[in-house]
């Protein structure tokens, strides 16, 4: 038995539907988040949305659809998925989740170009459903309304050389054919059609009708009209305008999009270079009271506008709402779900709008009309028709607003406010930073136009002992809300309780502070920069810094109510000391606090003498202040421009302590210990450190780059640094080096993985080489990071670890990089046409030499040897091992015809070499093979080849390859090769597994047991004598087994093989047993001893990474527990909402790579193959999606 289980669980939404699914008559609704299904309840009464079940599918959701059936009360969902499968879910009370009722097969597993799956639409009736693929294909079901829900009229069509682009069911008439409608182009005419397809039950084929008239090259989406008289009516969204057509209907009707006054060009001779506007989401009901048809639709700017059909198509401006992946509507509850943003629900009311300083700008356009713009600077109207928030909570992605370090109780505390406005949630990290425990927050009165502007955290209770150190127990929280053209700040307070258990692990409770506390409060409602506390004598001082004064707060024991602390307010109006210049930055120590006015002016307040404020301007004049920090030496300034930082004393003095080597904006320094760290952004982030010579100065040691996007700060975190902006690392020291890691590491494509110090060490490969050391069963942290131009392809040790004298563990390996851009060719014209080989090719080939050094598996520094570039051999790599103190590598080379665009695949032919290289990456000598090598595996002084249908054995002698011995043909081209010792070999083919037994003395192999259950198996690893992990390339798990010869088989006359010293099956009983599907093709194996047993790390193609455990039962057999660690992508960058679904073409026959759209380019991400990414503007991109589907198919 195999068991996958999840561990991180996904957090973006991909789609959102809505319908009563558990009972009648419920507001629900379904998010899809990558292979899980999440079913919300909403309390109309108490406006809460309640999770309900979550239900895996192992599958990859691409579409979904929910539709109710005939003479029935709930409603039931079909999926889009990549398992070649047509399904029915339908949620089962008494199990608490969604069951499969009904299945049937049209196609192959994965995500493939010409099977269904891509797109679905339902008839609301339910009458029928279309499955449909991103080429050629769609398939029809009729489900009926049955116990069993039996699918009947199975219907096919099948349009070659056709794209589609979005499709949609449409409303028909009772007892008329289903209507569903495609955007769809060939490849003779490119021009976008709309396609109808009608069909029923009782059909063969559906009838297809094509409108003549083509659409826009802009057309992405169509948006059903619902429930009206007209039948077969739709809206197609373009770019800047949306059409209204129906099925038999003359003319399309146009209505332009009003547009943003930013947006709009400066003078109509750049019309033709301006971008125009798409629609990310579309939701169409029908109102109850009115009967009006209700359609929203979203731009990618967050505009969202409604558009009514009547005698003339009109399209107004509703509000702008944060940019959502998906749309869904249930009973007047609009419910945005976004990929990576704050989700959002709101009730849809017609009418007056209560609250006026909410109020849009009366913006529509009619068909017929010119485009207008919307001028947020114009007057505001109040829409009749308008969207009233509901607040809810659902668990997003959200980027680092704050970081702040807590110390409570001796015990070092990470607290982030991560997320967006009243979305937000605190993120308490333990030191140690991997182990992380969420605890999501809910602000008392927040509304959704308000956001939280900053987060501090302070003491305000004193101390038990005298060595106890201060114990943060207050969270300040300042928030902002837009009235007008200005903002209105306020402040909260909350409470905190630590609480720690048995196993380290660290919980907080937040405790809203007392209204009537908070009050007495009186601090301002200005901007707040800074909130600061100190206390002496029994007595806590807090600081708040707004950007025109200084209000301090005594708050004093109480010795009749301990609980009602005795509050004396203080407040110093500064604007006169800078002549009205606000307050920008400030910093505080002990009572002690600095402030910046504008950019140059600096003064010093300190709370002397119970609560009284004494001020002391200091005569400093630097051209511009970035950042100021403040601790026990004194006060350090950084500047912008000339990247220069100063030191100034209590009078005033100014001492220069360095500067920086290039020019940029210091964004943050602290001191920390004999070390000064910096953290500047120009053109590139990065973290320094200085060394604090005795005489003051400072020289630089180390520099570290890092991925922010914008300026970010510097905070301490007991003895460790910590940097903060979208994203959060961790500073610290190895190997004399600066090492700066990010905290929350994402997993990409794993190249290889070796043992050191009894810790597995992975290798890592997307835009360079990363080091990642194992913590946790599910958890990886980075140690270092060793950026290449190329993709690296493999990773293979030379040798065994080395410790040196400093207890540093040194390592060599050997990393093949490459790049399939560009083909090897001699003729230059179809290459530059996009034309290339029917077999692999390769561009750029090198091998590269590296050394990595490990300090007690904490800290790693990895450093190139050497360089061998393998271009002009104009091989492409297929397979690496190491062989005695030599490195063998099996390439291929193209040759014959090419393989062009028009999809035809003429005969091609290629050969193979071995070539071997010594540690020192020198070529010692090359063989020549009859066919491309697949793979290699170490065996009995040489190495094992397999070519063809065959096995090769070489031997490594003086230098030199050697031919020794070949297998008999196998069934089926051989490709994983495993060698058990010097005698037994397992050989993965086309049809299964056969196990090879080889005799020395005469150098020949026999195929002792074999098994053709399982079709392309691509991976393995030997488990025991008897037993092989395996994996196809379809993402199957399973076991191989040679079962023990018993004594009832002797007496049947079964043929017993001793060549390997011990007793074998004859080959038809080789067993597969303990199989599941992990959805993903699996790379590569690698065992790792976790404490007394031995575990299995396996990496897939889309960069997944998971654990496999053989367990012993009861009965004795090997049992395998996996744990999948999350799916991870290949971004390095933080993404946003797609404009247009991505195109998950991913063919592991002939594809190894998907395009996606997202913010304003096209990116190409490579899933186990490098390919060129392809950067255009969103307008070519969308009039260019035939080639480059294409081109990326």
């Amino acid at each position: 038995m195999l068991i996958v289980d999840s561990i991180q669980k996904p957090t973006w939404v991909q789609k959102a539907i809505s319908g009563s699914f558990s009972a009648p008559n419920q507001i629900e609704f379904v998010l899809c988040r990558n292979n899980t299904l999440e079913l919300y309840s909403f309390d109309a009464e108490l406006d809460e949305l309640t999770l309900t079940s979550r239900t895996p599918v192992y599958s990859v959701i691409r579409d979904i659809v929910s539709y109710n059936l005939p003479e029935t009360e709930t409603d039931v969902i079909s999926l889009g998925t990549d398992s070649g499968r047509f399904t029915v879910y339908a949620y089962d009370a008494a199990a608490g989740e969604f069951k499969c009722r009904a299945s049937h097969p049209y196609g192959r597993t994965g995500c493939r170009r010409t099977v269904p799956g891509q797109f679905i639409a339902a008839q609301p009736s339910g009458d029928m459903v279309m499955v449909a693929a991103v080429e050629e294909a769609k398939v029809f079901y009729h489900v009926s309304a049955d116990e069993q829900y039996t699918l009947s009229a199975v219907q096919a069509s099948n349009r070659p050389r056709t794209l589609t682009y979005d499709v949609a069911a449409l409303e028909t008439a009772p007892g008329q054919p289903a209507l569903f409608a495609a955007i769809e182009a060939t490849y003779e005419d490119p021009a976008k059609r709309l396609v109808i397809y009608s069909t029923s039950p009782g059909q063969q084929a559906p009838e297809v009708h094509m409108r003549m008239d083509p659409l826009p090259p802009t057309a992405h989406r169509i948006v059903p009209l619902p429930a009206t008289d007209v039948v077969g009516a739709c809206l197609v969204c373009c770019e800047d305008e949306v059409l209204y057509l129906e099925e038999y209907s003359a003319d399309p009707v146009q209505c332009f999009i009003p547009r943003r006054d930013v947006f709009k060009p400066a003078s109509p001779a750049f019309e033709s270079q301006s971008t125009g506007t798409i629609i990310t989401g579309a939701v169409g009901q029908k109102m109850r009271a009115t009967g009006e048809a209700f359609m929203l639709i979203q731009t990618e700017h967050g505009d969202v506008f409604r558009v009514a059909v009547g005698p003339s198509l009109t399209v107004s401006f509703v509000r702008t709402l944060p940019v959502a992946a998906s749309m869904a509507f249930n009973r007047g509850r609009l419910l945005l779900a976004a990929e990576s943003g704050p989700h959002g629900m709101f009730l849809v009311q017609p009418g007056s709008q209560a609250d006026d300083s909410a109020a849009q700008p009366d913006v529509r356009c009619s068909s017929g009309e010119p485009c207008p713009t919307i001028s947020w600077a114009g007057p505001k109207t109040v829409p009749q028709f308008y969207l009233d928030p509901i607040d809810v909570t659902l668990p997003s992605l959200g980027p680092l607003i704050r970081a702040v370090p807590l110390e409570s109780s001796g015990s070092s505390v990470l607290m982030q406010l991560v997320g967006h406005r009243h979305h937000s949630r605190l993120v308490v990290s333990k030191r140690g930073v991997e182990s992380t425990s969420e605890v999501s927050i809910a602000i008392e009165g927040m509304s959704p136009t308000e956001r939280i502007a900053d987060i501090w955290a302070v003491s305000t209770s004193a101390p038990t002992t005298a060595a106890e150190d201060d114990i943060d127990d207050l969270v300040v929280l300042s928030v902002s809300k837009a009235v007008g053209d200005s903002l209105v700040y306020r402040t909260i307070f909350y409470r905190l309780v630590f609480v720690e258990d048995e196993d380290e692990n660290v919980s907080l409770s937040f405790s809203h502070a007392d209204a009537g506390w908070v009050e007495e409060m009186g601090l301002s409602t200005a901007h707040t920069v800074l909130v600061h506390s100190y206390r002496t004598e029994g007595h806590t001082f807090i600081a708040q810094v707004t950007e025109a004064a200084v209000c301090t707060l005594d708050i004093a024991p109480n010795p009749e109510d301990e609980e009602a602390p005795l509050i004396t307010r203080g407040c110093l109006t500064t604007a006169a000391v800078a002549g009205g210049t606000a307050i920008t930055q400030a910093a505080g120590h002990a009572g002690r606090v600095t402030l910046v006015f504008g950019d140059t002016v600096l003064a010093s307040v300190a709370m002397e003498n119970g609560f009284s404020i004494v001020q002391t301007a200091l005569p400093v004049q630097i051209s511009t202040i970035t950042c100021v920090s403040l601790d026990s030496a004194g006060l350090i300034i950084g500047s912008f421009g000339s990247a220069e930082i100063f030191a100034v004393h209590s009078s005033g003095t100014l001492r220069h302590i360095c500067r920086l080597r290039t020019p940029g904006r210091v964004d943050s320094v602290i001191r920390h210990g004999s070390s000064l760290f910096v953290a500047t952004s120009a053109q590139v982030a990065s973290v320094r450190q200085f060394m604090i010579e005795a005489d003051g100065s400072a020289s630089e040691q180390s520099t570290a780059l890092v991925a922010a996007r914008r300026p970010f700060q510097l905070k301490r975190l007991g003895s460790a640094v910590l940097a903060g902006s979208d994203r959060l690392y961790h500073v610290g020291m190895g190997g004399g080096l600066l090492d700066v890691r990010e905290v929350i590491c994402p997993v990409a494509h794993c190249v290889g993985a070796v043992n050191i110090e009894g810790k597995p060490m992975m290798l890592r490969g997307s835009a360079g080489l990363t080091l990642l050391s194992l913590k946790t069963h599910d958890y990886f942290v980075p140690l270092a990071e060793l950026p290449v131009n190329l993709t690296p392809r493999f990773a293979v040790p030379l040798g065994q670890p080395v410790e040196t004298p400093d207890k540093s563990t040194i390592i060599t390996m050997a990393v093949v990089e490459a790049d399939q851009r560009v083909a090897p060719t001699a003729d230059k014209d179809l290459a530059e046409h996009g034309y290339r080989p029917a077999v692999d090719g390769v561009g750029l080939t090198r091998l590269r030499l590296i050394r990595v050094g490990i300090r007690f598996g904490i800290s790693a520094t990895i450093e190139t040897i050497s360089i061998v570039d393998l271009t002009d051999m104009g091989m492409a790599v297929t397979a690496a091992t190491v062989v005695g103190q030599h490195l063998v590598l099996a390439a291929s080379r193209a040759t014959g015809p090419w393989l062009g665009r028009n999809g035809r695949e003429n005969a091609a032919k290629a050969t193979g070499e071995l070539m071997l290289f010594d540690f020192n990456g020198r070529k010692l000598s090359m063989v020549e093979t009859a066919a491309p090598p697949r793979s290699l595996a170490p065996f009995s002084e040489g190495v094992l080849v397999s070519v063809g249908h065959s096995l090769v054995h070489y031997q490594v002698r003086g230098g030199r390859l050697l031919r020794a011995a070949v297998s008999p043909p196998l069934p089926g081209p051989l490709g994983t090769v495993l060698a058990d010792g010097d005698v037994r070999v397992w050989a993965a083919t086309g049809r299964g597994w056969c196990v090879l037994s080889f005799d020395s003395i005469d150098s020949t192999f026999t195929v002792v047991a074999q098994e053709q259950s399982v079709r392309y198996p691509i991976a393995g690893v030997i488990v025991d004598r008897d037993s092989v992990l395996a994996a196809d390339r379809f993402g199957t798990l399973y076991l191989v087994t040679v079962p023990a010869f018993t004594a009832s088989k002797l007496r049947t006359g079964a043929e017993v093989v001793s060549t390997t010293g011990h007793d074998v099956v004859e080959p038809d009983l080789l067993h597969l047993t303990h199989s599941t599907n992990i959805h993903d093709s699996v790379t590569s194996f690698c065992p790792v001893i976790v404490g007394k047993r031995c575990s299995f790390l396996f990496s897939t193609l889309c960069g997944q990474i998971g654990w496999v455990h053989p367990i012993k039962t009861e009965s004795d057999a090997n049992v395998l527990h996996a744990i999948q660690a999350g799916l991870q992508t290949t971004y390095t960058e933080s993404y946003r909402s797609s404009f247009f679904p991505a195109l998950n073409c991913v063919d592991f026959d002939l594809v190894k790579s998907a395009a996606r759209l997202t913010g304003d380019d096209w990116e190409t991400i490579g899933l186990g193959r490098h390919e060129q990414t392809r950067a255009v503007t969103r307008g070519e991109a969308l009039r260019l999606i035939q080639n480059l589907a294409l081109e990326v198919i």
